[in-house]
């Protein structure tokens, strides 16, 4: 089901042509598909060496959660970021992030950021 989801988000963003959606479909639907599906679906490392992994969302879940792990491996937070930000870089004490708003329009934002 996820993956014939993710099918049809994909699809859905074509506006080009209407007879390469059902191409598409056919083609996509003849690919292998995986056993399983991947724990992350982006990892960043900040300035301070802590590594920011997103969990991989199924298709149709915009919300981005993330959990932070230490230098040395260890899990110290998990946080849940606003669906219209993409986290871009984390600094000691920020977050930069695109912000997708209203009709697609993008602008980078910086956020202060507590690590207590």
């Amino acid at each position: 089901e996820d993956v014939r989801r993710r099918i049809e988000e994909l699809l859905d963003r074509i506006t080009w042509s209407p007879g390469a959606r059902s191409g598409l479909r056919e083609e996509y639907g003849s690919m292998p598909r995986p056993r399983r599906m991947p724990p992350f679906r982006s990892l960043v490392v900040d300035r301070l060496g802590f590594l920011w992994a997103e969990d991989y969302r199924r298709p149709g879940d915009s919300v981005p959660v993330w959990t932070v792990f230490d230098p040395e491996g260890r899990g110290v937070a998990r946080l849940t970021l606003p669906a219209e930000l993409e986290l871009l870089d984390v600094g000691a004490d920020y977050l930069l992030a695109l912000h997708t708003g209203a009709g697609g329009r993008e602008t980078v934002r910086l956020y202060g950021l507590s690590r207590s």
